[in-house]
């Protein structure tokens, strides 16, 4: 039992539950780093201090969405992601992160809006995943990846152009 999206007749397998799961945790620790790696530069350059203050809100915020449950797990807590205000998201261009981890898979669709949030989110955090995680999502475990790399690219792109629902199945 799984995860499939489906798009222009094309099917991509996303995985088990518990791999999506996992693919949400890494998004958003590669945002974290993503987020981290900004601030330190907006730092050091001592400029666009309201970039430099969007960051550093949603660095916090973000790192409000992860808990751990009684078993020492590492988890999402939904409560936190949900009270992220999507203005700061969408100004940092990481809206896409938003609407990858909290959409339910019980929604059954993504729209060509969502893809295209979703896959802008991701060129900015692609290459702040592990070499293991890129090895996973990507296929590669270079320093440096495509987004055309990306398992899901051929139906995310498919949705964007044909401005067609990705359904979930």
């Amino acid at each position: 039992m799984g995860l499939d999206f489906e798009c222009n007749g094309i099917v991509e397998r996303v995985g088990s539950y518990s791999f999506y799961q996992k693919q949400r945790m890494t998004w958003i620790n590669a945002t974290l780093l993503y987020l981290k790696d900004i601030l330190i530069k907006l730092e050091q350059k001592q400029e666009k201090q309201e970039e430099f203050e969007n960051a550093l809100f949603l660095h916090k915020k973000l790192e409000m969405w992860l808990d751990t449950d009684e078993t020492g797990e590492m988890t999402i807590d939904y409560s936190e992601v949900y009270k992220t205000p999507v203005d700061k998201l969408h100004n940092m261009r990481l809206y896409g992160l938003y609407l990858w981890v909290y959409h339910s898979d019980c929604d059954g669709y993504y729209t060509s809006n969502d893809a295209y949030f979703i896959m802008e989110s991701l060129v900015l955090i692609k290459n702040f995943f592990t070499k293991i995680e890129k090895k996973d999502y990507f296929n590669r475990d270079e320093e440096n990846v495509s987004i055309q790399d990306y398992y899901l690219y051929e139906i995310f792109s498919s949705s964007i152009y044909t401005k067609s629902l990705i359904k979930f199945c």
